[in-house]
């Protein structure tokens, strides 16, 4: 995500995006520092970490409803694979974190409460799946290591987290048959089409989870060894892995946001790749050695891309570069001298231009980014913004539109400029004033 806001920004921070930026940067900090406290409390058995764990998360929880369930689950998945550990210590950390997790929630959601159309807003739009093909191309050397591995902690699993673990097994290799399937067969190699992918497979790749479910029942580990090292680390990766993709339900199941728990594949993956190197190299030092250098200089190289390029002097020159429509800061001269003769008040502007005018002191926009009217269903401003700018509209909607939502100004922009008779509709109406043209721009005042 904040690879993408570096995407979007350019070499100019937008404020906007700062908030973004620490809701989610510090519920991870507490999330993973919540799951280390755990750990430390399951090895040491001193109760200070383990309520120091439980803070951390109903705070994390608090801060960030998703995330903080996740964290939960993955702590879950430690208390489950730590055999050697007492069960009713296993028990009562399991009690505490569960009801930290619980109270964090609950404090979260009765604050978001306040505002009734966010939760509807955010399960409206934001209703996606990862997509295979990118988190493959971003793993791509990572999982020349994480197969070994997991292969190896599978026989010493427990029981039910063994066939667990094949039914995602199971059903990731049935999805990304499907899924390769249905590209190779559209053609979509490497230009799109990915959610449509995602559709078509998850719910068809079920019968590979049951398949995988009932051989993991049904195979006996016999002398198996417990490994409470990295099973859970095991079980992390599959389970996340098999939700992030899944848009089970002909899509039903996107209203979860499933893509969120990409967010945290990193690390697992990047456990278990160590792992295996460590195994990998003490067979064949070269191969391991090769491995973990390509990732390293990847790495080193994704960092320089974003400090020099997308965020430096070396690719972004505003309006020129091949993500120009991102960038919010590249507009026109036409505009920027436009939108000097602004007054005061709330601006109807069509997206993105409104969140460039809603950076500017004094001024509040309907719809964008920085809309100045949150506490309304982002698809319900979207339509009628989108409906008010539309050529096809008659102007009796855009006067009731404008009185209903109490608009000052309506601006019509020149970087991304309106369809000419969505302008000329405009201007014919009675209500509105000319204040000035430039380029393809129009300013109009709202006659009260």
């Amino acid at each position: 995500r904040h690879a993408l806001y570096e995407l979007i920004e350019g070499p100019v921070l937008s404020p906007v995006l700062h908030f973004p930026r620490l809701y989610y940067g510090v519920a991870f900090v507490l999330c993973y520092g919540s799951l280390i406290q755990l750990i430390k409390a399951s090895r040491s058995g001193a109760s200070r970490h383990a309520v120091f764990a439980a803070i951390l998360l109903a705070t994390a929880s608090f801060i960030n409803t998703r995330f903080g369930a996740l964290a939960w689950v993955v702590a879950m998945f430690y208390l489950y694979t730590q055999e050697d550990s007492e069960m009713r210590l296993r028990v009562r950390a399991a009690v505490t974190m569960t009801i930290a997790v619980g109270l964090g929630i609950v404090v979260g959601l009765l604050m978001l409460d306040l505002n009734p159309s966010i939760v509807g807003t955010t399960v409206s739009t934001v209703r996606q799946a990862m997509w295979l093909f990118p988190f493959l191309s971003a793993t791509f050397f990572f999982l020349l290591l994480v197969p070994n591995e997991i292969r190896r902690s599978l026989p010493r699993m427990p029981l039910l987290g063994r066939a667990c673990s094949w039914a995602a097994i199971g059903y990731l290799g049935a999805f990304t048959f499907l899924y390769v399937a249905h590209q190779v067969y559209w053609g979509n190699y490497l230009k799109g089409g990915e959610p449509d992918a995602g559709l078509f497979s998850s719910d068809k790749a079920l019968v590979g989870a049951v398949a995988g479910f009932i051989f993991g029942m049904t195979r006996r580990e016999r002398g198996r060894q417990p490994d409470p090292e990295l099973s859970w680390v095991v079980l992390w990766q599959l389970s996340f892995l098999t939700v992030a993709v899944s848009a089970w339900g002909n899509g039903w199941f996107l209203s979860f946001s499933p893509q969120r728990c990409m967010a945290m594949l990193g690390v697992p993956v990047a456990l278990l790749a160590a792992r295996s190197a460590m195994h990998l190299y003490s067979q064949r030092p070269f191969v391991a050695s090769a491995i973990v250098a390509t990732i390293v200089m990847c790495g080193i190289t994704s960092v320089a891309a974003g400090a020099l390029c997308f965020q430096g002097p070396l690719f972004h020159e505003p309006g020129r570069d091949p993500f120009s429509w991102h960038h919010m800061e590249a507009i026109t001269e036409a505009d920027a001298n436009l939108l000097d003769h602004l007054g005061p008040g709330v601006v109807l502007a069509p997206k993105p231009i409104s969140d460039v005018i809603a950076l500017r002191p004094g001024n509040a926009v309907l719809f964008g980014a920085a809309t100045g009217h949150a506490d309304q269903l982002y698809e319900t401003m979207k339509e009628g913004v989108e409906r008010f700018f539309d050529p096809d509209t008659g102007n009796d909607y855009r006067k009731q539109f404008l009185t209903e939502w109490c608009v000052d100004y309506v601006y019509c922009p020149d970087t991304f400029s309106v369809h000419p008779d969505t302008l000329a509709g405009i201007t014919s109406m009675e209500e509105l004033d000319v204040v000035g043209r430039a380029g393809d721009a129009a300013l109009f005042k709202r006659v009260k």
